[in-house]
């Protein structure tokens, strides 16, 4: 059985839930039993939460297969799902940071149980650009969590889901060119200087059509004239 966790948020639960609901062999997690085997719930809003749940309940099928867990991502090591409580203050950790899996792990807050983890067992993450190569110090150490057994999988993309008329959902990547720069292109060669800086940057693109994008596509891209904040995704 595969599972998929999400947090109460209504932008993930609004448009990726319903897709997880309709892919076969998927439950998603929502609550647990209060004690094993309890007629009682609770909301399960942590991951430690969530790993108690698919250790603990009765009705959860052992081992697990895979576990999608869905939030916002970022590539600087960030995933918008609450750990544990780290600081014993009975207050959840707003987001998952390189330095919250630290002090989790150093506390043993947080690991995935034996009866979870089989050899079919893994981890993916619905989350944009948490698979970035500048992540991967943050994914070793996400990966501590599963007991460094279970492999963990992550987009360099951005995620996103669409409902195709009365086909159903459909879940696919996008990317996102980012281009960081001090001062603001201005002046009359302004476009033309912030395309070739795109160009300059040679990022990686995948497709059937085209190796790299050309000149005459950033020139597609790139609105002119550029707006004060250019954000351009595929």
């Amino acid at each position: 059985m595969d599972y998929h966790y999400t947090q109460d948020r209504a932008e993930d639960r609004d448009s990726f839930t319903p897709a997880f609901r309709s892919r076969p062999n998927t439950e998603l997690i929502v609550t647990k039993q209060e004690t094993p085997g309890s007629s009682k719930r609770v909301r399960v809003i942590r991951i430690d939460q969530l790993f108690d749940c698919l250790e603990n309940d009765t009705d959860i099928a052992k081992p697990a297969d895979t576990i999608f867990m869905v939030s916002h991502g970022a590539a600087r090591g960030w995933l918008g799902l609450h750990l544990a409580d780290v600081d014993d203050d009975n207050k959840d950790e707003s987001s998952i940071l390189y330095e919250t899996l630290e002090a989790a792990l150093a506390k043993g807050l947080v690991k995935i149980g034996p009866n979870t983890v089989g050899p079919n067992t893994k981890v993916h993450l619905v989350a944009c650009n948490v698979g970035s190569d500048r992540t991967i110090p943050y994914l070793v150490k996400l990966k501590e969590v599963f007991g460094n057994q279970v492999p963990v999988s992550a987009s360099k993309h951005l995620y996103v889901c669409r409902t195709i008329n009365s086909a159903g959902q459909i879940l696919y990547l996008k990317y996102d060119f980012e281009l960081f720069v001090k001062e603001p292109f201005k002046g009359a060669n302004s476009w033309a200087e912030l395309i070739q800086a795109f160009m300059s940057k040679n990022f990686d693109f995948i497709s059937l059509a085209i190796v790299l994008p050309s000149e005459e596509i950033w020139k597609q891209w790139v609105p002119n004239p550029i707006p004060l904040k250019t954000r351009i995704e595929l």
